[in-house]
């Protein structure tokens, strides 16, 4: 297993590395955005200025000061200023950013089909250009002044654009620094938090890796931030509950395994008798016979109890609720129970109001009834009553089963809705699947009603349920 040191310390490089990348991606997003906006944003203010420049010159074509005006714009804003002509580019003057006059600019600079380009702009062409001679950009304004003897004159306004390649150089020294100190601030970030952070991730990993390999003693310690404590609550809750778990699946297995092989046994006991002792003793079959058919039928029990109880519990059991008359349900139930009154003596007594309506599952509550009188004959002794009642409290209904057998102690109370609990498990006459009161249970927790017994050793049983009433809940 990978030690926690080791585990944090790789938790505490990640984490280094998004911290890093991010201030790494934030910076250079900065960069562009910056050095983008400024490019943008100087292109546009020299082409304006030249498109002011331009307009101004042309206004004072013809005076006599024109030429000043020429040299006084290129010496006040820095611009090469020019005037050519048709038909060979020829530069009838020329002045440079000090306002001297001075020989045409740098080849490359004016395209030579300046006076096509000018054409098919009305007049007007705006453009910028590389000068491969001093390795620097021109922002260039060229506009049609006049037109002597049918050949048009163009004055040429350029602006150097080395201030932003200066600008760029400049801003990406800065980023490069600033990047650097955001790294350095970033490693110590990460070291600060990871502290905090990698040590509880990695002892909580740890833990994780011991409740994979099946130890659900193990405990998840609540140190770091709000969140890893809630992460520790949640994990230590699910230790618990694959403790759980596995509980209930030994005892399945080992509950299951009794429960279905001492039937089997019973009946491949009973069917080899017939087969060698009682097939020609009509009298010795029959009992054979009968007992074989107790067991099946008890093996059949425990296996719908089963399946039941997995859909129950796995939450697949739609429930159809509906109004329905909870005396009749009850009245219905125990006309089942006849053969008990008839052959064993017992009395069932029903005690509800008329017209007494309940909003569930009829068929989920007549099993619960089912069950809760079955388990009451089973366990009463010499006094064989049963009395059922039904009453309103509360906006629902209470429906309490009672039995006049030996009870049950007060110690075994908080256990009898387990599954497969006996209170008297050696008693044959009394044993049965374990399944029929956590069956209840499961039911009316699926209803979202309470339920409950109390008793007294020698003095008998009450199990009682309550469901919602139809007018009290739906209307």
């Amino acid at each position: 297993m990978q030690k926690a040191p080791k585990r944090a310390h790789r938790i505490r490089f990640s984490m280094w590395v998004s911290f890093v990348a991010t201030a790494f991606g934030i910076s250079v997003l900065f960069w562009v955005v910056l050095s983008t906006t400024y490019r943008m944003t100087y292109q546009s203010e020299i082409q304006e200025n030249l498109e002011r420049m331009a307009w101004s010159a042309m206004k004072k074509y013809g005076d006599a000061d024109f030429e000043n005006n020429l040299k006084l714009i290129a010496g006040s804003e820095d611009y090469f200023v020019q005037m050519i002509t048709e038909p060979g580019n020829d530069v009838i003057m020329a002045y440079d950013n000090q306002g001297e006059t001075s020989g045409p600019q740098a080849e490359g600079i004016i395209p030579e089909d300046i006076f096509t380009r000018l054409n098919e702009t009305g007049g007007q062409y705006n453009f910028t250009v590389k000068d491969t001679v001093r390795d620097v950009e021109w922002a260039v304004k060229a506009m049609v002044v006049a037109n002597v003897g049918g050949n048009r004159q163009v004055l040429i306004l350029s602006k150097s654009m080395a201030n932003i390649e200066y600008m760029q150089r400049l801003m990406t020294t800065r980023v490069l620094l600033a990047l650097a100190v955001a790294l350095l601030a970033a490693s110590g970030i990460s070291y600060l938090l990871t502290r905090k952070f990698a040590g509880p991730i990695g002892v909580l990993t740890e833990k994780a890796q011991l409740l994979a390999k099946g130890d659900y003693q193990v405990t998840f310690p609540k140190r770091g931030y709000y969140e890893l404590e809630q992460l520790a609550d949640t994990m230590e809750m699910a230790a618990r509950e694959f403790q759980a778990t596995e509980e209930l699946r030994r005892d399945f297995i080992a509950n299951i395994s009794h429960d279905m092989k001492t039937p089997l046994t019973v009946i491949k006991m009973y069917a080899e008798m017939i087969q060698s002792i009682s097939g020609d003793n009509p009298e010795k079959r029959q009992e054979h016979l009968e007992h074989i058919l107790r067991e099946a039928e008890s093996l059949s029990e425990f296996i719908n109890n089963s399946i039941d109880l997995a859909r129950l519990q796995s939450k697949t059991w739609e429930l159809k609720r509906a109004g329905f008359d909870i005396r009749h349900l009850i009245q219905s139930t125990v006309e089942l129970f006849e053969i008990h009154k008839e052959l064993e003596g017992f009395l069932i007594f029903v005690e509800a109001e008329e017209g007494l309506l309940a909003f569930a599952d009829r068929n989920l509550i007549s099993r619960v009834l089912n069950n809760l009188i079955s388990n009451a004959i089973k366990f009463t002794a010499d006094k064989k009553q049963i009395d059922v009642r039904a009453v309103k409290r509360h906006g629902r209904i209470l429906v309490s089963v009672k039995d006049y057998g030996q009870g049950i102690a007060e110690e075994q109370l908080p256990y009898v809705w387990n599954r497969y609990y006996r209170v008297n498990p050696h008693e044959k006459n009394k044993s049965g699947t374990g399944l029929g009161l956590h069956i209840v249970k499961e039911i009316i927790e699926l209803h979202g009603g309470n339920y409950g017994v109390e008793s007294r050793q020698g003095q008998g049983s009450t199990f009682w349920f309550e469901v919602y009433a139809w007018k009290d809940r739906y209307t």
